[in-house]
């Protein structure tokens, strides 16, 4: 199976093996946020005012052009969130994520998946222009046109294993962030955190090892620097400021 972008399956009708309507897809839940390609766990489905399903992907046999399922209706087994799922959709999808590789902040467009071998697997973060204008539905016209007038829009889709989210309340994806931005070169982590808007950034460095901060700290405007070390409990700030130079 090609690649597929979740903007061409959220808010399709899902049907069954009978072709009997059992909702609408509005998001995909995965797990093994830390792996390179995350499998995809579950569709999480909902029909009007009722609370959403969740069907695993062992049972999705399509999804496109439809999104049809291998089961009949009745014979449909619900999958069981386990609490420790990264929903695309509600975590991912318009938030700001770091793209490790770039060392730039971004914002998700949309979001690419793929078949790995036997399974359905989250492979990279689309960020570029194309990615709004397929979710906007204009996709195929903006293609048309931008071929007439001779101009092409780059691919803009980071790799999974590059990508560092940012949601606040996904404490999983934090850690695997934190860790993998955490490897780089402390003028670079300062250089983020600068593009962050003041809350994310004091958390996002705030999360970092005591050796890691203060060497970013040294590379922040005096600004940040003090209203982090504000923030601190006194004994890890003084700890801070003992790794810091003496400037």
């Amino acid at each position: 199976m090609p690649p597929i972008f979740l903007s061409e399956i959220q808010k399709k009708p899902v049907w069954d093996s009978q072709g009997e309507r059992v909702g609408r897809c509005v998001d995909v839940l995965v797990r093994g946020v830390e792996q390179s390609f995350p499998h995809v766990r579950a569709l999480v489905l909902r029909d009007g005012p009722d609370a959403p399903r969740f069907i695993a992907e062992e049972q999705v046999g399509w999804l496109r052009p439809s999104i049809l399922l291998k089961t009949e209706r009745a014979n449909i087994q619900p999958y069981e969130p386990q609490g420790d799922e990264l929903w695309l959709a509600r975590h991912v999808l318009d938030k700001q994520i770091i793209d490790v590789d770039g060392r730039r902040v971004v914002r998700v467009n949309d979001l690419q998946l793929a078949r790995v071998g036997e399974h359905l697997c989250l492979v990279g973060a689309d960020v570029g222009t194309m990615g709004l204008l397929r979710r906007l539905g204009i996709e195929p016209p903006a293609r048309a046109l931008l071929s007439t007038l001779r101009r092409h829009l780059p691919e803009a889709v980071i790799p999974w294993e590059d990508v560092a989210p940012l949601e606040a309340d996904a404490p999983i994806r934090l850690r695997v962030s934190h860790e993998r931005i955490g490897q780089l070169h402390p003028a670079d982590i300062a250089a983020i955190v600068n593009d962050l808007d003041r809350r994310t950034g004091r958390a996002l460095i705030e999360a970092l090892d005591d050796e890691t901060l203060a060497d970013t700290l040294e590379e922040s405007p005096s600004e940040l620097q003090v209203a982090v070390l504000n923030h601190l409990e006194p004994e890890r700030a003084a700890d801070i400021l003992a790794e810091m130079g003496p400037d």
